[in-house]
Protein backbone atom coordinates (compact mmCIF):
# COMPACT_ATOMS: atom_id res chain seq x y z
CA UNK A 1 0.00 0.00 0.00
CA UNK A 2 2.85 2.38 0.83
CA UNK A 3 4.44 1.63 -2.53
CA UNK A 4 1.22 2.58 -4.25
CA UNK A 5 0.94 5.88 -2.37
CA UNK A 6 4.60 6.69 -3.06
CA UNK A 7 4.17 5.83 -6.74
CA UNK A 8 1.09 8.05 -7.01
CA UNK A 9 2.94 10.90 -5.27
CA UNK A 10 5.92 10.49 -7.58
CA UNK A 11 3.70 10.51 -10.65
CA UNK A 12 1.84 13.60 -9.46
CA UNK A 13 5.13 15.37 -8.84
CA UNK A 14 6.42 14.39 -12.28
CA UNK A 15 3.18 15.64 -13.83
CA UNK A 16 3.50 18.99 -12.05
CA UNK A 17 7.12 19.34 -13.18
CA UNK A 18 6.24 18.50 -16.79
CA UNK A 19 3.34 20.96 -16.76
CA UNK A 20 5.64 23.64 -15.35
CA UNK A 21 8.25 22.96 -18.05
CA UNK A 22 5.60 23.15 -20.78
CA UNK A 23 4.30 26.44 -19.37
CA UNK A 24 7.84 27.84 -19.30
CA UNK A 25 8.41 26.85 -22.94
CA UNK A 26 5.05 28.33 -23.91
CA UNK A 27 5.84 31.60 -22.13
CA UNK A 28 9.30 31.75 -23.71
CA UNK A 29 7.79 31.15 -27.14
CA UNK A 30 5.21 33.87 -26.51
CA UNK A 31 7.92 36.31 -25.44
CA UNK A 32 10.01 35.46 -28.51
CA UNK A 33 7.01 36.09 -30.76
CA UNK A 34 6.32 39.41 -29.06
CA UNK A 35 9.95 40.52 -29.47
CA UNK A 36 9.94 39.50 -33.14
CA UNK A 37 6.69 41.36 -33.67
CA UNK A 38 8.03 44.47 -31.94
CA UNK A 39 11.16 44.43 -34.11
CA UNK A 40 9.15 43.95 -37.31
CA UNK A 41 6.76 46.74 -36.26
CA UNK A 42 9.65 49.15 -35.59
CA UNK A 43 11.20 48.28 -38.96
CA UNK A 44 7.92 48.87 -40.80
CA UNK A 45 7.30 52.10 -38.91
CA UNK A 46 10.78 53.40 -39.81
CA UNK A 47 10.28 52.36 -43.44
CA UNK A 48 6.99 54.19 -43.79
CA UNK A 49 8.27 57.22 -41.87
CA UNK A 50 11.15 57.43 -44.36
CA UNK A 51 8.73 57.24 -47.28
CA UNK A 52 6.53 59.92 -45.72
CA UNK A 53 9.51 62.19 -45.08
CA UNK A 54 10.72 61.71 -48.64
CA UNK A 55 7.26 62.52 -50.02
CA UNK A 56 7.05 65.65 -47.87
CA UNK A 57 10.43 66.77 -49.20
CA UNK A 58 9.23 66.19 -52.78
CA UNK A 59 6.04 68.18 -52.10
CA UNK A 60 8.06 71.01 -50.58
CA UNK A 61 10.40 71.10 -53.59
CA UNK A 62 7.50 71.02 -56.03
CA UNK A 63 5.83 73.94 -54.26
CA UNK A 64 9.05 75.92 -54.44
CA UNK A 65 9.40 75.08 -58.14
CA UNK A 66 5.79 76.11 -58.73
CA UNK A 67 6.35 79.39 -56.95
CA UNK A 68 9.48 80.07 -59.03
CA UNK A 69 7.63 79.23 -62.25
CA UNK A 70 4.75 81.53 -61.31
CA UNK A 71 7.17 84.36 -60.58
CA UNK A 72 8.96 83.68 -63.86
CA UNK A 73 5.65 83.65 -65.68
CA UNK A 74 4.67 87.02 -64.17
CA UNK A 75 8.03 88.52 -65.13
CA UNK A 76 7.63 87.32 -68.71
Amino acid sequence: MEKHVKLVDDLELRLKVEIHEIEERKNQHKNDLMQDHELAYRDLKAYYNDITQCNLDIIRNLREDKKKLEEQHENN
